[in-house]
């Protein structure tokens, strides 16, 4: 079974993942240098996410593409990456399940089209996992027109993710 990832984050405090709207109380200083990755993109923050009754900010990102992969279009890219700490998520472990975790489909949308559909997800699935491991072409094409354009890219841009509600327990992260 392939792994869910998320990239250890540079200002890890305590033992938990928190999703970014849990932070705001618990942690105010990591909610703010957080919040800043939105900039430009704040109407995305208010998003409802479809199945699980929340916001895009109350849940946990997770990638089923390995780092490893993402890391290897950016260098064909042309940019020049570091290697980054990443764990490692069993599914089974923390507990993902269609109740807690939906699919973002992430598609294509003009610049600055920060809306989403119902259409956009699906119901979380572990066997659809395996369908989910390559970086799209998509992404590839964004990776280098940033490239070429000087700019920093999105690490996620096109890349399916998966949402889900709750915390996690860094013990279980591998």
């Amino acid at each position: 079974m392939a792994g869910l990832y998320h990239l250890v984050p540079d200002n890890l405090s305590g033992g938990i993942l928190y999703p970014q709207n849990e932070l705001k109380d618990r942690i105010p200083r990591l909610y703010t240098a957080y919040r800043r990755k939105y900039e430009g993109r704040e109407t995305l923050l208010e998003r409802r996410i479809p199945f699980l009754e929340c916001i895009w900010n109350d849940v946990l990102h997770l990638s089923p593409v390995h780092p490893a992969r993402i890391r290897k279009a950016l260098v064909q890219a042309g940019f020049d990456t570091q290697p980054q700490k990443w764990f490692e998520n069993p599914v089974a472990q923390a507990g993902f399940n269609p109740d807690n975790s939906v699919i973002y489909l992430h598609p294509g949308r003009e610049k600055g089209n920060f809306s989403i559909s119902k259409a956009d997800f699906e119901r979380f699935d572990q066997a659809k996992l395996a369908g989910i491991t390559e970086v799209p072409k998509a992404t590839r094409k964004y990776f280098q027109m940033a490239s070429a354009k000087g700019e920093r890219p999105f690490l996620f841009n096109f890349i399916p993710h998966i949402l889900s509600k709750g915390n996690l327990p860094i013990s279980i992260l591998g």
